[in-house]
């Protein structure tokens, strides 16, 4: 069935006609106007804007010809898109037709939220605007305000593009937002007064202010002002500035979100004009004229315009103050590097150039800090060095001097008790020191200078391996010896890594070779520990003291056998030297005891007494005895060579003994033997020099004499009663172990415990005997050969010695006597048990026996051959005997139980007894008396 048009789809059918015939006559016209819109087109920014203004006449006719055939009911949505359409082209018949229509709603949106209105403000040159305009206006269902996605009012879009005709005839409406903003970036938080100030659209700004609501003082979201958008980098706008300004209302010193009022962004884009002539107008300077120009001359020197400065120079001679931080124009011109405008600056009179703001900061530390060279020279050109209580500051400047060489400023900063703190905490920028750089530079007036301060350039140079860097710094008197965190030398560094050419450059500069660091360690125990042959031979040419080394830490070093012996040699200058031995080849050398030119004293280390027989050494036929100490002393004190013998077998133990008890251990034989070149003490004035030593002792040093040699032995005998005492408190622990787990129940703890004190007792008789040995040879020794020197020292350590192991062996006899005490209890309280175990088995045994024996009475009493039982009683009689027995018993028993009878019985019968019996003894005495009596006369 064929459609039936209604009247309505012929009016259609005419406007759409209409339209179409008014397109083709528009189109000439567009096509002259297309290229003066793609002009302004290009002045215009947003990609959004170009597009849509940027409307075609096919997009229209497209939108027209592609309109579907209303329904009956959707009769007004063709028309809300015609409406649009018509007002994009500036069709104002359509425009006329349409918004006339009661099914036309003229505040209808696109997807963009836009009205018919909001395109007409916006389609400048499209058609009519004004007159299309007016025609939306005139419709009282119009809403003037409403704004698209981006928050822009008709208002808005008319003010951005300079639509001057369309925003008169808005602002002639009197509910219209003139104050709307955007939200939308690059004009977020902007007003349409925000835009056309931008935009340069004078005549636009002018009827904006003719508004009496016009907000003036609006703030986008970056805080401008519409007297901010004036001015802008390369370009500035002075005919809409002083529209603004001529609003009353209008605040000239509000500043954005970066602090910048009007005068301030043009002092920082170098608008010196504009900053005159705003100058010159006093209500531009606010209620703060000083403020006003003291912030501009901040901004001004910060950015270095030279001209501003000068511009304020005019109006003003106070350029020295400071804002609430008290930074001046000096300092932001300092800061920024702005050669110039330092220039000027230093150039006025009365100007502070040591001023300090709130962070004690100068203008000067302000340019070293952020290395400006040129502003740097430029200050300590015109008036030098400034110091500074900031740390920070005074490190900057400290390292700009050191680079310059300038040795002034390095000696005005380090003075004072802040001086040493300001250098360990300041580094170039390669992180060095302040030293080290001045040695790359090879400025030796600037390292002398700074020697006095540092502390770690030598370490780190040595670290490093800048041998040649050592050498330089050491040629300046740097002292050597000094010492890191750790306690450490740059000798222990060099050590430590192996430096063997550093080491010798640092030996040779004097420094000390026996220094001890933080844990203890002299250069030569480093050495040995890191076998580093070369450095432990150079320490020992240079007298290095080897006093905490062994003879095992010397073979270690040189990786030699534990088998060979260790020969120490001291040459003339306390030089000495290390060699080593092999024994099976070697006796010949140990028999070469006589000291040379070459060598005056000698220690050898030998590994056992085993090789003093071998190689047939000084009193070798000396025989040890168990834990007894022999000496031998010459006894003449004349003679021009002298040996001297010390040997001792302690302890002597055996590994073949049997049982728990403590076992003494077998320490072996140890030995020394001395001579001496000669033995008369009597013209010597230090006492007799020790010349050749030989030893089985760990001490791996050669003694200072035959006193010190002594003590090495003393000491090595003390050591071993100290290992025995304390083998001792470990077998003690291991006997309470045992104790505890026995519980009293093994009789061989005891046995064990009595041979123990029998061998603490022993121990304090071996003590006592060796003490009293050693003190009768070091008396006879110091007063013979070394003129009595060092001997009451000697006798003093013995005491000493020997009172702390006699402690030693007292607490272990203690402890001894406290274990066998816990025994003798535990044996006690195992006797205790038993006894109790005892107690309950007889009671059981009672118990049985109280039961049966009247049982037994009973069957034994009818088991009688006896005539009474001839006529063969009944069984029952048996029963009834037992049965009276038992109960009789019990009877009895729970009589004597629960009854005093016992103590009745005491009372009554016992006091009877007892007098009975005295008094029988007492005549019994009486007759013995009378007797005794007759015989003494007789």
């Amino acid at each position: 069935m064929g459609r039936v048009d209604s009247p309505k789809d012929e009016v259609l059918t005419t406007q759409v006609a209409n339209v179409k015939v008014e397109v083709k006559n528009q189109d000439a016209q567009k096509g002259a106007e297309q290229k003066g819109a793609e002009q302004k087109g290009a002045e215009q920014k947003g990609a959004e804007q170009r597009s849509e203004e940027d409307i075609s006449t096919q997009d229209v006719m497209a939108d027209l010809t592609t309109i579907p055939e209303p329904r009956a009911d959707e009769p007004s949505k063709s028309r809300r898109l015609n409406l649009r359409s018509a007002v994009k082209i500036g069709s104002l018949i359509d425009v006329q037709l349409l918004i006339n229509s009661p099914d036309v709603d003229p505040d209808e949106t696109d997807q963009d939220s836009r009205t018919a209105l909001w395109w007409a403000a916006w389609s400048k040159g499209a058609g009519d605007n004004a007159k299309v305009t007016e025609l939306l206006l005139a419709n009282d269902r119009l809403d003037i305000n409403v704004a698209d996605d981006c928050a822009r009012t008709p208002l808005y879009a008319a003010s951005y593009t300079g639509n001057v005709e369309v925003v008169e005839l808005l602002l002639a409406e009197a509910n219209l937002e003139v104050n709307a903003r955007c939200n939308r970036e690059p004009y977020e938080g902007s007003t349409p007064l925000h835009v056309a100030v931008d935009r340069r659209h004078k005549e636009v700004v002018r009827l904006l202010l003719t508004r009496h609501d016009i907000d003036v003082n609006s703030t986008d979201s970056k805080g401008n002002t519409p007297l901010h958008m004036t001015i802008a980098e390369n370009r500035i706008d002075r005919s809409i500035a002083r529209q603004l300004l001529a609003k009353k209302d209008v605040n000239p010193t509000m500043e954005n979100r970066n602090g910048r009022s009007l005068l301030e962004a043009a002092a920082c884009f170098g608008y010196s004009g504009f900053v005159d002539e705003m100058l010159s107008s006093e209500n531009t300077l606010g209620k703060n004229p000083h403020r006003v120009r003291q912030a501009l001359a901040m901004v001004a020197a910060g950015e270095g315009h030279v001209q501003v400065l000068k511009t304020l120079l005019k109006h003003t001679e106070d350029l020295r103050s400071g804002d609430k931080f008290r930074r001046t124009p000096l300092h932001c011109a300092s800061e920024n590097g702005r050669l110039d405008a330092v220039k000027l600056l230093l150039g006025l009179p009365g100007i502070d150039v040591h001023a300090k703001d709130s962070r004690d900061q100068t203008p000067l530390f302000l340019a070293v800090r952020r290395e400006v060279t040129a502003v740097e020279k430029l200050f300590l050109a015109h008036d030098g060095a400034y110091k500074t209580e900031e740390p920070s500051h005074s490190r900057a400047l400290l390292r700009y001097a050191v680079q310059t060489g300038e040795v002034g400023v390095v000696q005005l900063l380090l003075e004072g008790e802040e001086g040493q703190e300001i250098y360990d905490n300041t580094l170039d920028v390669y992180g060095h020191t302040l030293m080290w750089s001045a040695v790359e530079k090879g400025d030796e007036a600037m390292m002398r200078k700074l020697r006095e301060w540092d502390h770690t350039t030598l370490h780190s140079l040595v670290n490093k391996g800048e041998q040649a860097s050592v050498e330089g710094l050491l040629k300046t008197g740097y002292n050597p010896d000094t010492k890191n965190v750790y306690g450490q030398t740059a000798l222990h560094l060099a050590i430590l890594q192996n430096r063997l050419k550093i080491a010798k450059v640092l030996i040779e500069s004097n420094a000390n070779v026996d220094c001890r660091d933080a844990s203890k360690n002299t250069p030569m125990r480093l050495a040995v520990e890191r076998k580093s042959y070369g450095i432990i031979n150079l320490l020992l040419s240079k007298s290095a003291h080897v006093r905490s080394l062994l003879a095992n830490d010397w073979l270690k070093a040189y990786d030699e056998k534990t088998s060979k012996v260790v020969l120490l040699r001291e040459e003339p200058e306390r030089r000495q030297s290390i060699k080593f031995i092999d024994t099976d080849i070697g006796t010949a050398e140990l028999q070469r005891v006589t000291a040379t030119a070459e060598v005056n004293r000698r220690l050898f280390l030998l590994p056992s007494c085993l090789l003093w027989q071998k190689s047939h050494l000084p009193h070798s036929s000396m025989v040890a005895k168990p834990n007894e100490l022999k000496t031998l002393l010459p006894e003449s004190a004349d003679s021009e060579e002298t040996t001297f013998s010390m040997l001792l077998w302690f302890p002597a133990g055996s590994n073949h003994e049997i049982g728990k008890h403590f076992k003494v251990p077998d320490g072996g034989q140890c030995r020394i033997t001395w001579t001496t070149a000669s033995t008369c003490a009597t013209y010597c004035g230090t006492g007799t020099p020790s010349m050749d030593h030989f030893s089985t002792l760990p001490c791996g040093w050669l003694p200072d004499d035959g006193v010190d040699f002594i003590g090495q032995f003393l000491e090595s005998l003390i050591l071993r009663w100290r290992r025995l005492c304390e083998q001792g408190k470990d077998h003690l622990a291991t006997c309470r172990l045992d104790q505890l787990q026995a519980k009293g129940q093994r009789q061989e703890i005891i046995l064990r415990l009595a041979q123990d004190a029998q061998t603490w007792s022993d121990f304090r008789k071996t003590l006592t005997t060796q003490m009293r040995t050693a003190t009768a040879f070091v008396e006879q020794y110091c007063r013979l050969y070394n003129k009595g020197q060092h001997e009451k020292y000697m006798i003093n350590y013995i005491e000493s010695r020997e009172s702390s192991i006699a402690k030693r062996i007292n607490t272990l006899d203690q402890k001894t006597r406290d274990l066998m005490q816990l025994e003798f209890a535990w044996v006690s309280i195992t006797e205790a048990h038993r006894s109790t175990s005892l107690a309950t088995s007889m009671k059981r045994l009672s118990w049985v026996t109280f039961i049966f024996l009247p049982a037994m009475f009973a069957s034994s009493l009818f088991g009688m051959n006896v005539n009474v039982l001839t006529n063969d009683p009944d069984w029952r009689w048996a029963l009834l005997s037992t049965g009276i027995c038992i109960t009789s018993t019990m009877s009895a028993w729970l009589i004597f139980r629960f009854f005093p009878i016992e103590l009745w019985l005491e009372e009554k019968v016992g006091d009877r007894i007892a007098r009975l019996t005295r008094s029988r003894k007492d005549a019994r005495e009486r007759i013995d008396h009378t007797a005794v009596t007759h015989q003494e006369h007789a």
